[in-house]
This record gives structure tokens, sequence and C-alpha cells, in this order.
């Protein structure tokens, strides 16, 4: 990690050996949630949602949901996303966000 940082890397992804998730927690992630918007910065213009993931545009698009197979579109896979985070890559004039079970689309 210190040599990519020192060689100029601007982002680390660390990974975690998986755990075995309990059926229960999976199941919970299913159903609606409330999400906090403290992070996103500026008016939200719009709500979207796709099999698995809420997608928010403000001055930039956000996401959160489920992610095993990297369907929020963040460039990594994980269970799940449980805060709303900035995508990046994608323009704030986005003006449509949705997918499928294992993909995500902008518009």
């Amino acid at each position: 990690v210190q040599q990519s940082l020192a060689a100029g890397a601007t982002a680390v992804i660390v990974e975690i050996p998986e755990r075995e998730v309990p059926k229960a927690e999976k199941q919970s992630l299913l159903w609606p949630q409330e999400v906090f918007l403290g992070d996103v910065e500026g008016a939200i213009s719009g709500v979207f949602a796709s099999a698995e993931c809420t997608f928010v545009t403000a001055t930039a698009p956000y996401v959160c949901g489920l992610n095993g197979d990297g369907q929020a579109g963040l460039g990594f896979p994980s269970m799940a996303v449980q805060t709303l985070r900035p995508l990046r890559g994608l323009p704030p004039s986005v003006t449509w966000l949705g997918g499928g079970l294992h993909f995500s689309a902008a518009v």
C-alpha cells in the first residue's frame, strides 16, 4: 500500500476475506430502508431504482444497494453498499440511472 501511494496512486482498494453472511442479514437488505442524505452535495434532482440499487442525482450521481456483481457501478464487487456513495466517472448531467440484476446504466 505504501509503495502504491508513493508511486502516485490516488485510490487503494483493499479486499477483506469474505465472511459467511447469515441469511437473515442478506434478507434484511432486500427491504426498503432509510438512507442518510447528509453526504449528498447539492439539491437532489432525481431518485431512480434498479433491481438491486438506488441511485440519486444531485451535483453528482450517487448509489447504494446490493453490489455482489459490481452492479452498483463503483468499480468493485461487495455484498452491499449501505450508504450513498458518489459514482466516479459520470458527468453531473446524468438524467437517468437504472439497471437490472447484474448491471447498471446511465443516460
